[in-house]
C-alpha cells in the first residue's frame, strides 16, 4: 500500500471491506427506496397469500368436528400465512390498512400497538379503538374434538387492554372498555360504556 493510501477511508457499515471507501451521490436514497419497496413486497405477498388460502372470500362460522374437512381447511388458514411481519407495523397508522387488506373490517382512527387477529374476515372493529399489546382477539376454539368459529363485533370507541384475550362470538358494544390481562370468554356481551376485567371477564361493580 502506497504512503498515499493511508490512512485507509472509513468503511461504510453494508460493506465488508475495510479498504474500500463510503460510496457517494445517490446510495441513502437508494438504499432507503430499496428497502421500502422489498417491505411493500413483503406485505403483498402475505396479503396474496392469505386471501388466496380462503378462496378469496370470507370466512364463515363453523360448528364441526376436527375430523372433517371444513376444520382441515381452516387449519391450512392458521399455517399457510404469516403475520410476524405486522409487528413492524405496531403503534403506526399503516397496521390497520394492513389489517384491511387482509379483511378485517376495521375503523377509521384505530390505534393498534400489538394486537393479534386470528380469523381477520370474522373481525370487525369500530372507530376511534384502541388495541393495546398483546392483546388477541380469537374468533375460534377447539373443544373436546369440536371446532367452533364465529364473529367478533367491536363497536366504536372502544378499548382492548394489555394481554387481554376476546373470544369467539363476543359483542362490545360503543365505548365499552375490557381491562388488561382479561379474558372475555365466547359468547359475551358487553354493554356500551360498561367496564369488564377479570378471568373469566366481568362487569365491574363501582361502590355506591
Amino acid at each position: 500500500m502506497s504512503k498515499s493510501s493511508w490512512p485507509p477511508p472509513p468503511p461504510c457499515w453494508w460493506n465488508t471491506s475495510p479498504w474500500k471507501p463510503c460510496a457517494t451521490g445517490s446510495t441513502w436514497p437508494e438504499t432507503v427506496g430499496t428497502a421500502l419497496l422489498e417491505l411493500a413486497f413483503t406485505v403483498g405477498f402475505f396479503v396474496l397469500v392469505e386471501r388466496a388460502v380462503v378462496g378469496f372470500h370470507a370466512l364463515r362460522p363453523r360448528f364441526c368436528s376436527v375430523y372433517e374437512r371444513s376444520f382441515w381447511r381452516h387449519e391450512r388458514y392458521w399455517k399457510v400465512p404469516s403475520i410476524v411481519y405486522l409487528l413492524l407495523f405496531n403503534g403506526t397508522p399503516v397496521k390497520p390498512l394492513v389489517w384491511r387488506m387482509l379483511g378485517v373490517r376495521m375503523g377509521h382512527r384505530v390505534f393498534d400497538d400489538g394486537c393479534r387477529i386470528l380469523e381477520r374476515t370474522l373481525t370487525r372493529i369500530g372507530d376511534d379503538c384502541v388495541l393495546n399489546a398483546g392483546s388477541v382477539l380469537q374468533a375460534h376454539s377447539l373443544e373436546e374434538g369440536v371446532f367452533k368459529s364465529d364473529h367478533i363485533a367491536i363497536g366504536d370507541g372502544c378499548t382492548i387492554g394489555t394481554s387481554a384475550f376476546v373470544h369467539y362470538g363476543v359483542v362490545v358494544e360503543d365505548h365499552a372498555r375490557l381491562d388488561a390481562d382479561a379474558f372475555l370468554m365466547k359468547g359475551e356481551h358487553i354493554p356500551a360504556h360498561a367496564r369488564w376485567r377479570g378471568n373469566p371477564a366481568a362487569a365491574l361493580v363501582r361502590p355506591p
